[in-house]
């Protein structure tokens, strides 16, 4: 299609790159496979080893059991094998996630050991050519090798030099420090055992099968109050929000966003709202980061760690679950430069762009309300600045829950929570105060035009209100009924009219409704049921893995049943955002019939050098950043809106979608 010239073009260039690495990294593919599965054949008693991520083999997680008759005997240690794509020609990278004191092994984790080393780096005196790195060694050679380094360290050649020096001068004190880092303790056979258990069980037990879910369901059905017990339950309630009839109008079906770019795929996670300074787009990530786009890249402007937590660490769900890593949701940029982030487990973020440096300008366990309590689950702000005072602006957030923490958000909308507030924060006074409450879920803000109203996302209810801001704690409905639980809210770059673009978690109307968010609804029994299981399936698998301390796959597994991470997909099968006028009008819809690009929390307009308008699409979960890119007509440089788009490229709905298709989904 014309109007997405960008689609080929970047294809064209992607292939052109890695076509001189593609034989390389197929070579590296298939050995590092069979290595893999001979390791799982055959399991060795001294290590155990998985992949990270089942989609990338390049990156391999390892259990290394403490070799007896050492220091290390007992201790369970935690690593990462990084694997270069020209792997075996090249060796791989090796560094422990658990705790180590050794010489040989820097205090970040690296090991440095001899054959890691590219054969064509120098070669020391006290070190052998023919002991560094060569094509014939497999990752068991590696492994045995690290573990034979940790029976017999190398003094000469520390990578470690305070524990080098330690250990020729005060041994007792080494060997203490030592100690301190191990794990707790089993014998080889028992954790060989146990690793063969493991691996096997998540090939087997599924999430609804076997007798565990069984029994769970019965117990959760009868018991009529599961908070005594379990320290929770699910207050589900009758409810039944009005969907549109058909997608017809300015909801009739199409394919852009099944057209949609996916940028830097399975490298991101949860791009949740983006923000504008001086020509550059910036995105929050689920992992704590905040991104600059590039052309064909991204740069990481910081990394939010008031904790002093690793990336490592807060790039698994159950770690940053715990509150322990920032998870950064709404930005916004001040007239002067500096971006603000909403983080709801700490508050807000005031960062300078150009020296990544940041402060907690919001602190929610030092900043109360004024009944002594804090908010609970923040989500987006908007600014209001006082062009006559610097000092003091006004920030307008949404506290979604008071009962749910972010992790938990799926229980939001399953419970149907109305316990959301709209709260402000003067800069000056240092005062936080609730301006609307009984919200069910409030999530996206904006400012209108002329910065007297601001528009508030109701996700659970599926509308958007008004809030005056000259008629504080009264709001008025602009739009109810819309086609979708509406996310993020960001203004158009449409000057001839004001409007906004809302990221919906998932599209439906009155003839296709959704099992799980519309049909359970009329449920809450069965819903009720539903939830307590997975939530009591997913706490026993993850707080196995927590005891077993070394298995995060077991933890994360539990861990996305506990909180309902796996429904994500299941729910959001369409894909859907919508634009509206100043009275709440839908004018605009984009669509992904076949769910390719869904779970959209905003879509962001901006135009990149006056060449294209593109269209970024957000996401509190997806592993990419979406983008639609359309051309800007160079004998005209007005805005022109979709439905404008639509006539002057002649696309009609035949093409978006078959006939048959578009009948069904209407």
């Amino acid at each position: 299609m014309s109007s997405f010239p960008n689609r080929t073009s970047f294809a064209k260039t992607n292939r052109i790159n890695n076509h001189s690495n593609r034989n390389f990294k197929n070579k590296a593919i298939i050995i590092l496979n069979n290595q893999l599965r001979q390791l799982l054949k055959k399991p060795n008693d001294h290590f155990s080893v998985g992949l990270v991520d089942e989609s990338n083999v390049f990156l391999w997680e390892v259990i290394i059991v403490g070799p007896r008759d050492t220091l290390y005997e007992g201790g369970l240690f935690k690593a990462r094998l990084q694997f270069p794509s020209n792997y075996p020609d090249s060796p791989p990278k090796m560094r422990f996630l658990s705790e180590m004191w050794h010489p040989n092994i820097s205090k970040s984790g690296d090991v440095c050991i001899s054959i890691l080393q590219n054969p064509n780096t120098q070669t020391y005196g006290y070190e052998e050519h023919l002991q560094r790195w060569a094509p014939v060694h497999s990752v068991e050679t590696i492994v045995m090798s690290v573990i034979s380094m940790l029976s017999d360290p190398n003094v000469d050649s520390p990578a470690n030099v305070d524990a080098a020096i330690q250990m020729r001068n005060n041994r007792d004190e080494y060997e203490k420090q030592v100690l301190t880092g191990k794990n707790f303790t089993l014998q080889p056979q028992q954790q060989s055992i146990i690793n063969r258990l493991f691996d096997e069980m998540l090939k087997k037990i599924g999430i609804f099968t076997g007798l565990i879910p069984w029994i769970l369901m019965i117990i959760t059905a009868i018991i009529p109050d599961t908070e005594i017990l379990f320290g929770f339950d699910i207050l589900a309630k009758t409810y039944d929000v009005e969907l549109p009839d058909s997608f017809s109008g300015p909801l009739i079906v199409n394919r852009w966003l099944s057209l949609a770019d996916h940028l830097y795929e399975r490298e991101i996670r949860g791009p949740e709202s983006f923000a504008t300074w001086n020509g550059n787009v910036y995105a929050s990530l689920a992992d704590g980061r905040i991104i600059q786009l590039l052309t064909d890249n991204y740069r990481t402007v910081t990394f939010l760690n008031p904790e002093n937590r690793s990336q490592e660490e807060c790039r698994k769900n159950f770690q940053s679950s715990m509150g322990h890593c920032a998870r950064p949701l709404g930005l916004r940029f001040s007239s002067k430069g500096q971006l603000y982030a909403i983080d709801p487990y700490h508050g807000i973020f005031e960062i300078n762009i150009d020296s990544g440096h940041y402060r907690l300008l919001v602190d929610i366990d030092k900043h109360r309300l004024p009944d002594g309590e804090s908010p609970k689950f923040l989500d987006d702000l908007v600014l209001i600045e006082n062009p006559d005072d610097d000092d003091t602006m006004l920030i307008y957030m949404t506290d979604a829950s008071q009962k749910w923490l972010l992790h938990d958000v799926y229980y939001t909308v399953g419970e149907m929570d109305e316990t959301g507030r709209l709260l402000s924060f003067n800069t000056k006074t240092q005062q936080l105060r609730i301006e609307l409450d009984n919200l069910a879920f409030p999530n996206g803000l904006v400012l209108n035009e002329n910065k007297t109203t601001i528009l508030l996302n109701e996700f659970n209810k599926r509308r958007i209100l008004r809030y005056r801001l000259d008629r504080p704690g009264h709001y008025d409905i602009l739009v109810d009924g819309l086609p979708g639980e509406p996310d993020n809210i960001k203004r158009s770059l449409n000057k001839n009219q004001e409007t906004y673009w809302i990221g919906l978690f998932t599209g439906r109307n009155h003839h296709k409704p959704s099992f799980y968010l519309d049909t359970m609804a009329k449920h809450p029994y069965l819903k009720r049921t539903y939830f307590r299981m997975i939530r009591m399936i997913g706490f026993l698998f993850e707080n196995i893995g927590r005891l077993l301390l070394c298995w995060d796959r077991l933890t994360q597994f539990g861990y996305d049943i506990r909180v309902a991470n796996f429904m994500y997909p299941i729910v959001a099968e369409y894909g859907m955002a919508v634009e509206i006028d100043s009275n709440g009008r839908i004018i605009n819809s984009l669509h992904s019939p076949d769910g390719y690009t869904s779970q959209l929390s905003e879509v962001y307009e901006f135009r990149n050098n006056g060449k294209e308008r593109h269209f970024y699409l957000g996401s509190y979960s997806n592993q990419y950043i979406g983008r639609i890119s359309v051309p800007i007509n160079d004998d005209d440089k007005k805005y022109e809106s979709f439905t404008d788009e639509l006539q002057k490229f002649k696309i009609k709905n035949q093409e978006f979608c078959t006939i048959e298709n578009c009948k069904e989904i209407a």
